[in-house]
C-alpha cells in the first residue's frame, strides 16, 4: 500500500491493518528493512485497529490528546534529512 521501506503515512498503515485484520507482535514479525512478500499470519494477531482520527497539529493540543487518550503517531517529510555521500577524487 505505500512505498514499502521507502516511507509512507500512518493513516495508510491503519487502513491496511483494518483490512488485513490486525497486527502481530514485533518478535513474531520483525522489521528487516527490505521490500518482500507479506508473510502475515492472521492467527497470530495480538492487536487490532478499530479506528483512527487526525488530530490538531498544535503541539500543546497534541500533548493534551496524548494525556487523555493515549498514543499518537506522527509522520514527517524526511526528504530534507537525507544524507548523501560524495566520493571526491583529488
Amino acid at each position: 500500500m505505500d512505498q514499502g521501506c521507502g516511507g509512507g503515512l500512518p493513516e495508510n498503515a491503519y487502513k491496511a491493518l483494518e483490512k488485513i485484520g490486525g497486527l502481530e507482535t514485533e518478535s513474531a514479525y520483525p522489521y528487516d528493512g527490505r521490500n518482500e512478500q507479506c508473510h502475515f499470519d492472521k492467527s497470530s494477531v495480538k492487536a487490532k485497529v478499530i479506528g483512527y482520527q487526525e488530530i490538531s497539529k498544535n503541539e500543546t493540543e497534541m500533548a493534551m490528546w496524548l494525556l487523555k487518550k493515549g498514543p499518537i503517531s506522527i509522520g514527517i517529510n524526511a526528504n530534507a534529512m537525507q544524507v548523501r555521500q560524495l566520493n571526491l577524487h583529488l
